[in-house]
């Protein structure tokens, strides 16, 4: 049960927000998402999430844990045009021995572009009766003493100072750019270690467009991983390239040469392809 009057604020709407807003909403009377972006009803790229035009799946992990929160998710993804897959046997893996082997297998998951994603658990979030939302809202710092935060301090495009808005409990989602540790020290809290478990660096991704009837088969046949609500025909594959661990791409070779480069074909064809 909720405790009497109390009130929850999470900072950012991305996956991570939405997820600890619905994990949050039968146990506080009110949860706010408070987001800088506007957020609208559509799968449509978001400014605060620069990765979003990218490449994405969901592994089957967070896909059986994001359903378990919000039953339905993956129905609703999948009516929304995203492709399911098998991990063994659609997902092609070359590593310096040569091609992994496939195999038919019960890990199925399913692909869609990252806006495309936030916008089915969004709707689905945003329909608790207790959960709501501050839209094109920043917080600016805490309020708080004696141990514990009181409020968030928010500003919007047409205030000429922070307000500050009331919480029992404050959950920052706002990822890389987060100033928690910044804040939390002005009020006389330190000493927080911060971890980063993967660094890794993405170079701007590439649509191709295949001629109708042309899109690879067998192998590849499913490496159309990126789904959403019509940005992209389903004769569009996303090509993006990343480096971990220090590892910079763009600072090694142009997008498209990069791939060419690749010791795959199909790769190359991904990029000869290119009818943008």
């Amino acid at each position: 049960m909720p405790r009497t009057n109390s009130h929850a604020v999470v900072l950012g709407a991305g996956i991570a927000g939405l997820l600890a807003a619905r994990v949050l909403a039968p146990r506080f009377d009110g949860v706010t998402v408070v987001e800088r972006d506007e957020l609208t009803d559509a799968a449509t790229r978001r400014r605060g999430v620069p990765q979003g035009s990218h490449v994405h799946g969901l592994v089957l992990r967070g896909k059986r844990t994001i359903e378990a929160l919000i039953p339905g998710f993956t129905h609703d993804l999948i009516g929304l045009g995203a492709p399911t897959f098998d991990f063994a046997a659609d997902f092609a893996i070359r590593n310096p021995f040569g091609w992994a082997q496939q195999f038919p297998s019960d890990l199925y998951a399913v692909s869609a572009s990252r806006p495309l994603t936030e916008l089915v658990i969004r709707r689905r979030v945003m329909s608790l009766p207790n959960v709501t939302a501050l839209t094109q809202t920043t917080a600016t710092g805490l309020i708080g003493g004696h141990g514990r935060i009181d409020a968030v301090l928010l500003r919007t495009p047409g205030s000429a100072e922070p307000v500050p808005l009331p919480a029992d409990l404050v959950v920052d989602a706002t990822g890389r750019g987060s100033r928690a540790s910044r804040w939390l020290a002005e009020l006389g809290y330190g000493g927080f270690a911060e971890t980063a478990s993967t660094r890794m660096s993405v170079m701007p991704r590439a649509a191709t467009r295949f001629p109708r009837g042309g899109r690879p088969t067998g192998r590849f046949a499913t490496s159309n991983f990126s789904a959403d609500t019509g940005n992209h025909p389903q004769d569009t594959h996303i090509a993006t390239a990343d480096g971990h661990f220090g590892e910079t791409p763009r600072r090694t070779y142009p997008f498209r040469r990069l791939l060419i480069a690749l010791p795959t074909a199909h790769s190359a064809v991904l990029v000869r392809n290119d009818q943008r």
